[in-house]
């Protein structure tokens, strides 16, 4: 008797510890750390336009990484009957974080990727809106794969100034009971200096490598900011975080570094660290800046 309970503590034990790697592997998008959650919460403080309709952010999935990696350029095009707003390109996908799981089903241990895309204006109001699938076949390995994908409908308005937004999503990726959930995978940024398209940078593993080592080396820790503080503020309609004891210029500096290192590297999640060493500051504090950034609409590189 006393070896059956014990044998039934150690399957407790293992069942909860299996339930809160799951958990660990992924957070709502309303709480979510990962670098692109602030991004979006700036844009959808409490719903997000959602493969075709509103969601709650309480209810949308990130992953805790980012496993994709976008080589894909927008801007306008002219379709026939019309201008046209498109994304477009090539997405290489990296396996599963270990804790996420799918279904080994029909397909064997694949899920369907799907793609949502947006624009938004200077103001930070979505002007643009469009959901997709890869070319081809959209059931992706649990081991990663490489697609290619076009997000694309009439838009006629200006781009000065806008930025745009392209998100990979897993469906199904963690099983919650008897719940299928869909979960972002990565993010992918662009922005509008002028009407042309936005500037893109494919990069390898080799360059990006070098790109960060130079960086990395570079780097001057500003001893200003040790101690911090953060307010909670509202602009228009949003909500976001200031870093309030760094000057607004230095914030605007640092917002701009931060794009700019993105731009050129792809490497959009590792960017904060980066920038964080570079200016001496905390990630969470580039964070913040990066929210307030996006909701003020400050200019980009």
């Amino acid at each position: 008797m006393r070896i059956n309970q014990k044998f039934l503590v150690i399957l407790s034990f293992l069942a909860f510890f299996n339930f809160y790697n799951f958990l660990e592997a992924q957070e709502p998008l309303s709480t979510s750390k990962i670098w692109y959650a602030n991004i979006l919460r700036a844009w959808f403080p409490e719903k997000i336009e959602f493969l075709g309709s509103p969601q709650y952010i309480t209810r949308i999935r990130c992953s805790n990484k980012d496993i994709t990696h976008f080589n894909a350029k927008a801007g306008k095009n002219n379709i026939g009957l019309g201008s046209a707003f498109q994304i477009e390109g090539s997405l290489i996908i990296d396996a599963l974080p270990p804790n996420l799981k799918v279904i080994d089903g029909a397909k064997g241990k694949k899920y369907m990727l799907q793609l949502q895309g947006y624009l938004f204006s200077k103001q930070g109001k979505l002007i643009w809106s469009q959901k997709g699938y890869p070319i081809g076949d959209s059931w992706i390995s649990n081991n990663g794969s490489t697609i290619k994908f076009r997000l694309i409908d009439n838009y006629s308005g200006l781009l000065k100034g806008c930025t745009a937004v392209v998100l990979a999503i897993g469906d199904p990726i963690l099983i919650e009971g008897t719940s299928e959930t869909k979960v972002i995978l990565g993010m992918k940024r662009y922005s509008f200096k002028d009407e042309n398209e936005s500037s893109t940078y494919f990069p390898t593993s080799s360059n990006l490598t070098q790109t960060t080592k130079k960086i990395q080396n570079s780097t001057k820790k500003n001893q200003k900011y040790n101690n911090i503080k953060y307010v909670q503020k509202k602009y228009n309609i949003f909500t976001y975080t200031e870093a309030v004891t760094i000057p607004i210029q230095e914030r605007k500096k640092i917002f701009y570094e931060l794009v700019d290192y993105q731009d050129r590297t792809g490497n959009d999640e590792g960017a904060f660290m980066i920038i964080a060493k570079r200016f001496g500051i905390p990630k969470k504090a580039v964070t913040s800046i990066s929210g307030e950034g996006a909701v003020k609409n400050w200019p980009m590189p």
